[in-house]
């Protein structure tokens, strides 16, 4: 097998199993909420598609961020690092889809709770830590968010910006501690026998991966 063949193969792999963690959440989600004819029921709880959006959009900000930690790790160790690493045309697009995602999943909660509740529901954008478990579990999650937001425009700004991207973009490392808590602590959906699975297995890889690339800096 030539070194062309090879490097196709690897990316059909790279992309078949993006394709298939995809999915995963859309499975979770229709499965959880009782498939179509619930969703379609008349009498559903105000904003409820607008809530399910909001959860199926944070699974898939879990697993691109996840895959994309584990993927661009990894290419630090590879010869196609250029394909997957940070700056490569992949890296840019799946940071855009995160980003995009993350917002998303904010966006159609507060959205979800300001029909239920019938006002805008704005504060659930301000982190608050000292209000009880369900607050602090969510700002866990706005937290992440915000940090994602800068680390995404400090790549975008790199080139205004030389000596501040990389610090900015490194935020990326402190989300995955505070995603999993958020994701452990109000994600009903995470602790299903569909996505446990996918959520441990992306977990352990991203820490382990940010291990392994942390320890051959410190040897270098």
């Amino acid at each position: 097998m030539d070194a062309s063949t090879g490097h196709t193969r690897s990316k059909f792999v790279y992309w078949a199993i993006l394709f298939f963690l995809c999915l995963v959440p859309l499975v979770t989600l229709y499965v959880s909420s009782g498939g179509a004819v619930e969703l379609a029921r008349v009498g559903a709880p105000e904003g409820q598609l607008i809530y399910l959006f909001s959860k199926l959009s944070g699974l898939c900000a879990f697993v691109l961020l996840f895959w994309q930690l584990i993927t661009a790790m990894l290419s630090k160790f590879s010869r196609q690092q250029s394909d997957y690493g940070t700056g490569s045309t992949v890296h840019i697009y799946l940071g855009a889809a995160l980003l995009m995602m993350a917002l998303f999943h904010a966006g159609f909660f507060v959205s979800a709770v300001s029909i239920r509740s019938g006002h805008l529901a704005l504060h659930l954008l301000l982190p608050d830590l000292t209000s009880g478990y369900y607050a602090t579990a969510l700002s866990f999650g706005l937290i992440a968010l915000y940090l994602v937001v800068i680390a995404v425009c400090s790549a975008i700004l790199r080139t205004r910006f030389p000596t501040f991207w990389k610090l900015g973009h490194a935020l990326i490392y402190f989300t995955i501690p505070l995603i999993l808590l958020h994701a452990f602590m109000v994600g009903s959906e995470v602790q299903s026998s569909y996505f446990l699975p996918v959520f441990m297995v992306l977990a352990v890889a991203a820490i382990l991966a940010v291990i392994s690339r942390a320890v051959s800096l410190v040897r270098a």
